[in-house]
C-alpha cells in the first residue's frame, strides 16, 4: 500500500511538472493573436504541428453573414428548413446534473431533449423563451430584494422540475456533424465552409460545418473533440476556457450513468431520464465561474491549484476566429453583444479530422497515468465526436461535447 501510494504521488508530481513545462516552454499565459489571416505554412508550423491555439482577429469579418444574419433575414432565407434543436431546463446540454430522485447515484451525465422543427419555429421559440426568462429573472431579483436573508434561508429548496417559479426551457441550435451544410444549406452563400488559409494548411475539405444559435443561458461544459476546429463568431461574444491535452487529469472527471432530458409529468417539464442500457459516461463538472470558489477548490483541487497554469482564455466577437486544436479541453460561455441588433449569439465552425499520431499517443499515455494515480476513472476507448458544440461521443469529457462546444453549449 505504501509503495503504491508513493508511486501515485510521484506520478502526480510528474504530471504537474509536465503542465508547468508546457506552459513555460510554449503556451505561456495568453493565446497568440494575428489580424485578418495567416500564411498556411506558418499556421501549420507554429500552431497545427505544436497543437497550439490561435486567435485570428477579424478572420471572418468579410463574411456576408456578419452583420446580415438578423431575425428577419434568417427567417426569410432559412425559415422553411427543418433543424434539430436541443432543449434543456438550465442551458447545460451534455453536462453533469442531479440524477432523478430515488436513483442509486446522486449525479448523472445528461444530454438534451431534441426536437425537429422548422427553423422559423425555432426562432419564435427562442425569442419567446428569452422573453419569459427575462421576466422570470426580473421577478426573482425583485423577490430577493424584498425578502430578508433569514427568510430566504428558511424557504424550502425546490427540486428541479417543480412547476412553480421555474424558468422556461432553453432552446439551443447546436446539432453537430454538418448541421449547417445538411440542415440549413440556404445560408451557405453567406459564409465560407472553410477559411482559405485553413483549407490550404489542412489540404482537405472539412468533415463537418456546424452552426450554433443561442444566448447567455446556454453554456458548453468542459470536453474535447477529435477534430481540428476553426471556430468563427458571426454575432455576439463567445468565451473559451482552454486546457491542453496533458491537463485532462486536472478536470477530475467521474464515471456517471447516462441520461437524457425528457418531458415528464402533467406540465411536461424536462427531467433527466436515465438510459435503460446502463451506459456510463466519464465527464467533468468543473465550472470556471463557481458560485462558491472555496467549495469548488475543495472538490476540484487540481483545477484550482494556484501552482499550476490557469486555463487559456479566448474572447471572440463578431468576425473573430479561433483555431482550437484537436484534443484540447474547452468550456464555452457566451453572451449577446450589447451593440448587436439581436440578443443572440451565432457561430459557425468547421471540423477537420485530427492526425491520429504521436500527439494522440501522448494524450492516451497521460490519461492512463492519471487513471493509474487515481486522478481519473480507467480510460475508455475513444469513439469519435458528435454531441454539443463540439461533439459528445458518449465516452468521456476526455472525449467530446459541444461548442467547439460537444454539446453543451458552445
Amino acid at each position: 500500500m505504501e509503495g503504491g501510494k508513493g508511486v501515485q504521488t510521484r506520478t502526480l508530481e510528474l504530471l504537474k511538472r509536465l503542465s508547468r513545462e508546457l506552459s513555460d516552454l510554449d503556451l505561456g499565459a495568453l493565446i497568440d493573436e494575428v489580424e485578418g489571416a495567416i500564411e498556411p505554412a506558418e499556421f501549420l508550423r507554429r500552431y497545427v504541428g505544436p497543437n497550439k491555439p490561435l486567435i485570428v482577429r477579424g478572420g471572418a469579418r468579410h463574411w456576408p453573414a456578419v452583420g446580415r444574419w438578423d431575425r428577419r433575414y434568417l427567417a426569410e432565407t432559412a425559415g422553411h428548413e427543418t433543424v434539430t434543436v436541443a432543449f434543456t431546463p438550465n442551458g447545460l446540454a451534455d453536462a453533469v446534473t442531479a440524477a432523478p430522485l430515488g436513483g442509486p447515484e446522486p449525479l448523472c451525465f445528461c444530454e438534451p431533449h431534441q426536437r425537429r422543427m422548422l427553423f422559423s419555429e425555432f426562432i419564435d421559440a427562442f425569442f419567446d423563451s428569452r422573453r419569459r426568462w427575462l421576466a422570470w429573472r426580473q421577478k426573482q431579483q425583485q423577490q430577493q430584494q424584498q425578502q430578508k436573508p433569514q427568510q430566504q434561508q428558511q424557504q424550502p429548496q425546490q427540486q428541479p422540475g417543480e412547476e412553480e417559479g421555474d424558468p422556461p426551457d432553453v432552446p439551443y441550435l447546436q446539432a453537430q456533424n454538418g448541421s449547417l451544410t445538411d440542415e440549413m444549406p440556404s445560408l451557405l452563400g453567406d459564409v465560407e465552409e472553410q477559411l482559405p488559409w485553413a483549407r490550404a494548411a489542412f489540404g482537405v475539405a472539412p468533415d463537418a460545418v456546424n452552426i450554433f444559435i443561442g444566448d447567455e443561458r446556454s453554456q458548453t461544459t468542459f470536453h474535447k473533440d477529435h477534430y481540428e476546429n476553426i471556430y468563427a463568431v458571426v454575432a455576439g461574444v463567445k468565451v473559451f476556457h482552454l486546457l491542453p491535452p496533458c491537463d485532462a487529469w486536472r478536470l477530475g472527471g467521474a464515471s456517471l450513468p447516462a441520461a437524457t432530458y425528457a418531458p415528464c409529468g402533467a406540465g411536461g417539464r424536462l427531467q433527466p431520464v436515465v438510459d435503460t442500457c446502463k451506459r456510463r459516461v466519464t465527464w467533468s463538472a468543473v465550472d470556471p465561474h463557481p458560485d462558491d470558489p472555496a467549495a469548488a477548490a475543495a472538490r476540484f483541487p487540481h483545477f484550482w491549484d494556484p501552482s499550476l497554469p490557469r486555463p487559456l482564455v479566448a474572447e471572440l466577437r463578431a468576425g473573430d476566429v479561433l483555431y482550437l486544436p484537436a484534443m484540447w479541453h474547452h468550456y464555452v460561455d457566451q453572451r449577446p453583444d450589447e451593440g448587436c441588433a439581436e440578443p443572440w449569439v451565432i457561430a459557425v465552425n468547421a471540423w477537420t479530422d485530427m492526425s491520429w499520431g504521436a500527439g494522440y499517443a501522448h494524450f492516451k499515455l497521460v490519461e492512463a497515468l492519471a487513471a493509474d494515480a487515481g486522478l481519473l476513472p480507467a480510460p475508455q476507448e475513444d469513439s469519435g465526436s458528435g454531441g454539443g458544440e463540439c461533439g459528445a461521443d458518449g465516452g468521456s469529457s476526455t472525449s467530446t461535447s459541444g461548442d467547439g462546444s460537444g454539446s453543451s453549449a458552445t
